[in-house]
């Protein structure tokens, strides 16, 4: 492959629940957002393989609830519930190309204690000790939140150039399971800005492959388009 330009194929599709009668009472019927949604989403793109292959983000705003979806394979119609728009994913990256960009990512770090690593929320891991007149006036979450970006940077083949940093929520929702429910925590942070190519081939993984943990539930899909 040429070092300089990189091409991976796949779907990027948008994704979203019909507006009728039955799809209504379907979403009235979950608790739509949590752990019901991941399955919902799921059964579009189930396979011989029994693993994610992957990314969305949800669409917020007036749109209802409609989702941006990049996969290695189109989704499948398994039901009237879903009004789908596909498109083939075929995103040429060169050295030093511009693109503006959008993420939704869930940021942590690990800290290890004794022989066990274990994962913490990058902001609240930062806030503490920190003293209120110390804060970032963009926000308690600006600081961290562009360092945990930058060095994902570092290793996924762009440099940020610019980016607006908001949007910190903390979230919960509850796995079904035998006996009891799975109480699944984490937290998301919004980037949005403009980046430049420096591999082609590691920024094509993480188009395809994503930016940090909880991908499951809606977090790490990098959208891109030229300046």
């Amino acid at each position: 492959m040429d070092t300089n330009q990189a091409i991976r194929r796949g779907y990027f599709s948008r994704i979203e629940l019909r507006d009728d009668p039955q799809a209504l009472k379907a979403l009235a019927g979950q608790a739509w957002g949590g752990y019901r949604l991941h399955q919902s989403l799921w059964k579009l793109f189930e396979g011989e393989i029994n693993r994610r292959n992957f990314l969305y983000r949800a669409i917020e705003g007036r749109e209802g609830s409609a989702f941006y979806v990049v996969s290695a394979q189109a989704p499948r119609i398994v039901d009237r519930l879903w009004r789908v728009q596909t498109k083939d994913y075929a995103p040429r990256l060169q050295q030093g190309d511009r693109f503006r960009f959008s993420l939704r990512a869930n940021p942590v770090v690990t800290r290890t204690i004794g022989d066990k690593g274990k994962r913490h929320d990058v902001i609240m891991d930062a806030k503490k000790g920190t003293a209120d007149r110390d804060l970032d006036p963009r926000g308690f979450w600006y600081r961290p939140g562009l360092e945990w970006l930058n060095r994902r940077a570092g290793k996924g083949g762009f440099q940020v150039e610019k980016v607006n940093i908001d949007g910190y929520r903390q979230h919960r929702m509850f796995k079904p399971g035998r006996g009891r429910q799975q109480d699944i925590r984490f937290s998301t942070l919004d980037f949005d800005g403009i980046l430049t190519v420096t591999d082609p081939d590691a920024l094509g993984q993480i188009l395809f492959g994503g930016v940090g943990p909880a991908k499951a539930f809606g977090c790490g899909l990098l959208l891109v388009r030229r300046v």
